[in-house]
C-alpha cells in the first residue's frame, strides 16, 4: 500500500468537502475505496498531514484542506497523470504495433549508419548548410521546450540525401513512414530522461569533417541509445504499475 496513494485519497476527500471533516468520515471514505484502516492508523495519517501543513484544524469540528495541501494534491495528481501516460505508452510498446517500433529502429540503425558514412564522403556544401540550419532549429525548439519531432525527421532525411545513395534514401522513407516514428522516439527519450538531439551535433561534425568511420559509429550509437531508452521504458513500466491516486 503506497503512502502517497493514501495521502492523495485523503487530500482528495478534503478537496471535495468545503466543511470540516473528521476522522470517522475519512475512515468511511477509505473503506469505500478498498482500504480498511483502523482509527489509530487514520489518526496517524491525519497528524502527519497536519504536521506537513497540508491540513488546517478547525477546533473540534474537524479539518479542512490548507492552501499548501491544495498545491501538494495538484503535485500528486500530476504524478498520477504522468504514470498513466507512461503506462498507456508502455502498453502500446508491448503490442504488435509497438514491437514494430523496435524493428524499425533496428532497420534504421543498419541503413542510417551507412548513410552517415556516405554523407561524410559525398555531402556538398549545400547539404552541410541544410543540416546545420536544421540543428539551429532544433536548438531553438529545445530552448523553448517544444517538440523536435519534425526537425528530427528533417535531420535524418537530410543525411540520407547527403549520402547520395537513392536506394538508402528511399528505403528509409518507406521504413519510417515519412517520419511518423519520430514522435514515438521523442516520447521514448523524454520518458527515459535522455536529452533530445544530444547525439545530432556530433554526427554532423563527423560528416562535416569527412570522418567516415566516426560518422558511422556515432549514428550507430545514436540508434543504440534510442533502443536502450525503449528497453528502459519497457522495464520501468513493468516494475512500477501502481497508481499514485485512485
Amino acid at each position: 500500500m503506497s503512502n502517497k496513494k493514501i495521502e492523495c485519497l485523503v487530500l482528495s476527500f478534503f478537496s471535495m468537502n468545503d466543511s470540516p471533516q473528521g476522522a470517522g468520515a475519512i475512515r468511511v471514505f477509505l473503506d469505500k475505496k478498498g482500504f480498511q484502516l483502523g482509527e489509530a492508523t487514520v489518526g496517524r495519517i491525519l497528524r502527519k498531514l497536519d504536521d506537513g501543513g497540508l491540513l488546517n484544524k478547525i477546533g473540534f469540528q474537524g479539518r479542512i484542506l490548507s492552501d499548501k495541501g491544495k498545491e501538494y494534491l495538484k503535485y500528486l495528481l500530476s504524478l498520477q497523470e504522468k504514470k498513466e501516460s507512461l503506462r498507456d505508452f508502455s502498453q502500446f510498446l508491448f503490442t504488435e504495433e509497438g514491437t514494430y517500433v523496435r524493428d524499425i529502429l533496428v532497420a534504421r540503425r543498419a541503413l542510417e549508419s551507412e548513410a552517415a558514412a556516405l554523407a561524410a564522403e559525398n555531402a556538398t556544401l549545400e547539404d552541410l548548410q541544410e543540416i546545420e540550419k536544421i540543428l539551429c532549429e532544433m536548438e531553438k525548439l529545445l530552448a523553448s521546450n517544444k517538440s523536435m519531432a519534425v526537425t528530427d525527421v528533417k535531420f535524418h532525411d537530410a543525411i540520407a540525401r547527403a549520402s547520395k545513395n537513392r536506394i538508402i534514401e528511399t528505403a528509409l522513407r518507406v521504413i519510417r513512414h515519412g517520419g511518423q516514428d519520430s514522435s514515438i522516439v521523442e516520447r521514448l527519450r523524454n520518458q527515459a530522461g535522455s536529452t533530445i538531439g544530444s547525439d545530432h551535433k556530433a554526427i554532423y561534425r563527423a560528416i562535416k569533417n569527412k570522418e567516415k568511420e566516426e560518422a558511422r559509429q556515432l549514428m550507430t550509437e545514436h540508434l543504440n541509445n534510442i533502443l536502450k531508452d525503449l528497453s528502459f521504458v519497457e522495464k520501468t513500466t513493468q516494475e512500477s504499475n501502481e497508481s499514485v491516486c485512485i
